[in-house]
């Protein structure tokens, strides 16, 4: 996901039972979590309150 001005991103990847978040803009993180846990869900929400708290409009890209 990026905001409208590209300038800040969530990117989320899937393989083999582990979620993968990479945050750009206002923290550069990577963080790894199982699909099982509950913690990956709320570092999720957290993450895109962090990095798109205002954002109206977002792009949303698959590959």
């Amino acid at each position: 996901m990026l905001t409208k001005k590209k300038d800040r991103s969530l990117t989320i990847e899937v393989d083999s039972g582990q979620m993968k978040f990479t945050e750009q803009g206002y923290e550069n993180t990577v963080n790894t979590f199982a699909i099982a846990d509950n913690v990956a869900k709320h570092a999720f929400t957290a993450a895109f309150k962090r990095e798109l708290p205002r954002s109206h409009q977002v792009y949303v890209g698959e590959k």
